[in-house]
């Protein structure tokens, strides 16, 4: 991809501040996680993305990107959800909080919709976010995925978004995957409502065990 000097002069000049910013950051929360049993996955915007991004206009000016680094928490069930929220509250300088079903969408549509979590590092000095050449400056961004939507995501990414043609039918089976995924989140969260549902069959061993 062709990208202008100016894009790449001004990538370079902020990309230790990133580095820096995703070491702490990982860290940081790869010590969450690993009390917690969850898992994390993390990765640092290349040029080429970054260029994409900016092309569509999205973003004013250089200090308004957000996700220059960027990490994925993942959970078992999305009752845990709330904990890992207020653990890059009470640790980050959160700058948004964007909610999974906060954005508007339609009953019938199924995309992309975990939880974002925008933040900068914690900082005795506030002039300190002033100074655009400064780890205090770099806004990182904290996705939050039940197991099903990363199994989902890492699933159908590549084989939707590999190439630069769109195809609908593609995107369409992505989207009924999605809503697959929907629903298993939801049957884990209501496991213990939904399961006086399902109809009893007799089976011996089963007893036994109990017994």
């Amino acid at each position: 991809m062709i990208y202008p000097s100016i894009l790449d002069r001004q990538y370079e000049q902020y990309l230790p501040f990133v580095q820096e910013v995703a070491k702490l950051v990982k860290e940081t929360m790869l010590n969450f996680c690993d009390n917690k049993g969850y898992a994390l996955t993390s990765r640092i915007k290349t040029i080429e993305s970054l260029a994409e991004k900016i092309e569509t206009g999205r973003f004013e000016k250089w200090s308004k990107l957000d996700d220059l680094f960027g990490c994925t928490v993942i959970i078992p069930n999305l009752s845990q959800e709330k904990e890992v929220i207020k653990f890059c509250q009470d640790t980050f300088q959160v700058t948004q909080t964007v909610k999974r079903g906060q954005n508007k969408k339609s009953p019938d549509t199924f995309k992309f919709d975990s939880t974002r979590i925008y933040a900068r590092l914690k900082s005795v000095d506030d002039s300190n976010i002033d100074n655009f050449l400064s780890i205090f400056n770099v806004i990182f961004e904290i996705q939050i995925k039940s197991a099903f939507e990363h199994a989902w995501a890492v699933s159908t990414h590549d084989l939707v978004y590999k190439g630069s043609e769109i195809d609908w039918k593609k995107l369409r089976l992505a989207a009924q995957i999605k809503a697959i995924v929907e629903q298993l989140d939801t049957m884990i969260l209501a496991f213990e409502q939904i399961s006086p549902a399902i109809q009893e069959s007799e089976d011996p061993e089963t007893k036994k065990s109990v017994n």
